[in-house]
C-alpha cells in the first residue's frame, strides 16, 4: 500500500485546516446506495417540552459474518432528559425488547409507534418481534463539553460530507494533531497515527467502510479517540500495535467480515476505554502481546461500561499470540473489565469459546485479570468464561502458552433472553500440563472484595450460583475452590 511522506501528509492537514467550508477538497467516490429507511423513523424531544419533535437520520451498517445483512442506528447528544419516538414500519409490533435490560427502560405504546424517556445518555438495541438482526441501536452522548475550529492551529478539521482520498486508502496523521470528525462527516479512508505523540480522533462523526482497518495506532504516545462511530472496516476498527497512554471512550462499532475484530490490542500498555457499543463479526475486544510486527508485553489495559455484542467469536479475547521465540516468553497482565453487558456471544469452535477468554498459547504468561459486574444476556453458542492454557495451532501458536493465573471473577449474572436457543457449554478452566498451569482463580466474595481468599462466589446462570459441578475442570488446575 502506499504511504504518505511527511511533507505530503503536512500540506494535507494544512489544506484541510485552512478550508473554510471544513471539506476536505479531495474527495472521489461515492458511498454504496443505502437501504430504504423506511423500516424505522426515529423522533426525539425534550422531556416536558411541547416543542415539536425532532426527526433523526436513520443510518445503516451491517452486522453477522454467517448471513450479512442490515441493521440500523441512529445517534444525538443530550444535555437534557430526552423523549424518544421509534415508528417501526414493517409489521404489526407484537414484542419489543429494549437491551441491555438492567437499563429498565419503560416504554408505552400506541399502534406501531413506541415512546420512551432517557434521563441519561445510553446505548441501547431496540428489537421488535425478536429481530437482533434488523434491529435499531440508538445512541444518546452527553453533549461534547469542547469546542473544535477549523481555523484552528493543529486541527484537522472534518466537516459535513464525504471525505475520501484518491491518493491513497491511509491518511498519516502528523503529532501533536486533532482530527475532528462533524456529526455528519463520513470518512471512507482509514487514519494511520504512528511513531507520533499527541494525536486526538474526536468528534461524532463516520469512519465509513475504510478498505483497512480505520484507525491503526502503532508505536505512539498519548492517543484518544472519543465519540466517533466506525462502520463496516475491511478489518479491525482500532488496531493498537506497541503504543503506551492511550483513551478510547464513546466508540460505536460495527463490523461483518471475518478478523472485523472491534479493538484489537497489541504489546501495549497504559490503556483506557470506556463507554463503548460493540457489534462486531469476530472479538469485540482483543488483547495479545507479540504479534504480526508488534513486539513486547501488554500490560494496564482497563476496559468499563460497555456494551459487547460478538456476532461471531468473543466479547473479550485474551493471550492468543506472543513471541513464542523470546526467552520466558510474553507477559499480559494488570486488564480490568467492569461493568459489562454482553448482548450476544457466538462461537463455534469448541476450543475457543468463552464470553470472555483467556486462551493462552504462544508461551504467554496471563496474570492478575479482574472481570467484575457482568450481566450476560444471550449465547448463541459458546460459554461463560473458558481460561486455558492450550496449543491452538489453527491460530499459529507455536507452542502452548506457559500460564494463567491470579484471575478475579466477581459478580457475573447470565440471563439469557432467548432460553430456549441458547447452547452454552461448561464454562473451562484448564491447564497444559504439570509444568503449564492455571493457578489462583479467584471469584470474590461481594461482602469482601478486597478478600485475598482463593474462592469462588456470586456467579448467577438462571438464577442459580455457579457450583464446582457447572466447570469443566482438568488435573492441571490449582487453587481453585468454588463455594
Amino acid at each position: 500500500m502506499k504511504l504518505f511522506s511527511t511533507i505530503i501528509v503536512l500540506s494535507f492537514v494544512f489544506i484541510l485546516t485552512a478550508c473554510a467550508a471544513c471539506t476536505d477538497p479531495d474527495i472521489s467516490g461515492t458511498l454504496p446506495p443505502q437501504p430504504s429507511q423506511e423500516k424505522y423513523t426515529v423522533k426525539v424531544r425534550k422531556v416536558g417540552n411541547s416543542q415539536e419533535w425532532q426527526a433523526l437520520q436513520v443510518k445503516t451498517a451491517t452486522v453477522d459474518k454467517h448471513n450479512v445483512r442490515t441493521s440500523y442506528f441512529v445517534q444525538f447528544d443530550m444535555t437534557s432528559a430526552m423523549e424518544v419516538m421509534v415508528t417501526y414500519g414493517e409489521k404489526s409490533i407484537r414484542k419489543v425488547n429494549i437491551r441491555p435490560t438492567d437499563k429498565n427502560i419503560a416504554y408505552t405504546q400506541e399502534g406501531n409507534s413506541i415512546y420512551f424517556n432517557l434521563d441519561n445518555p445510553a446505548y441501547l438495541s431496540i428489537e421488535f418481534n425478536d429481530d437482533r438482526f434488523g434491529n435499531l441501536q440508538l445512541f444518546a452522548d452527553k453533549a461534547a463539553e469542547e469546542q473544535v475550529f477549523p481555523d484552528t492551529e493543529g486541527v484537522m478539521y472534518l466537516g459535513p460530507g464525504e471525505h475520501g482520498n484518491s491518493n491513497d486508502d491511509i491518511v498519516w496523521i502528523p503529532g501533536n494533531t486533532t482530527v475532528y470528525l462533524d456529526k455528519d462527516a463520513i470518512l471512507t479512508y482509514s487514519l494511520k497515527i504512528a511513531n507520533v505523540e499527541n494525536v486526538r480522533v474526536i468528534g461524532r462523526g463516520q469512519i465509513r467502510q475504510p478498505k483497512n482497518h480505520a484507525i491503526i495506532v502503532e508505536n505512539s504516545k498519548h492517543v484518544e479517540i472519543d465519540g466517533i462511530t466506525i462502520v463496516d472496516p475491511n478489518g479491525a476498527s482500532i488496531l493498537v500495535g506497541q503504543t503506551t497512554d492511550v483513551t478510547i471512550r464513546n466508540l460505536k462499532s460495527f463490523s461483518s467480515i471475518i478478523w472485523g475484530d472491534g479493538i484489537n490490542m497489541r504489546s501495549s500498555s497504559d490503556i483506557t476505554i470506556d463507554n463503548l457499543y460493540m457489534r462486531n463479526s469476530d472479538d469485540c475486544i482483543a488483547i495479545y502481546a507479540s504479534r504480526q510486527g508488534s513486539l513486547g508485553d501488554s500490560r494496564n489495559i482497563s476496559v468499563r461500561n460497555s456494551v459487547l455484542w460478538a456476532d461471531n467469536a468473543h466479547p473479550i479475547n485474551i493471550g492468543t499470540h506472543g513471541d513464542a521465540t523470546r526467552p520466558g516468553g510474553d507477559t499480559i497482565e494488570n486488564l480490568t473489565f467492569t461493568n459489562i453487558d454482553v448482548l450476544d456471544h457466538h462461537e463455534l469452535s469448541p476450543i475457543y469459546q468463552g464470553c470472555f477468554a483467556v486462551t493462552c498459547g504462544d508461551n504467554n504468561t496471563v496474570r492478575k485479570l479482574l472481570f467484575e459486574d457482568f450481566r450476560v444476556e444471550n449465547i448463541e453458542e459458546g460459554k461463560l468464561f473458558y481460561f486455558a492454557v492450550q496449543q491452538n495451532t489453527g491460530e499459529d501458536n507455536l507452542v502452548p502458552g506457559r500460564t494463567i493465573e491470579d484471575v478475579t471473577i466477581r459478580n457475573i449474572f447470565y440471563n439469557p433472553e432467548y432460553p430456549g436457543r441458547n447452547k452454552v457449554g461448561k464454562s473451562l478452566v484448564k491447564g497444559f500440563d504439570s509444568e503449564r498451569l492455571t493457578r489462583d482463580l479467584v471469584k470474590r466474595s461481594l461482602s469482601n472484595p478486597f478478600t485475598r481468599d482463593v474462592t469462588i462466589e456470586n456467579v448467577i446462570i438462571n438464577g442459580e450460583k455457579m457450583v464446582r459441578e457447572d466447570l469443566e475442570i482438568n488435573e492441571f488446575v490449582e487453587n481453585l475452590t468454588v463455594k
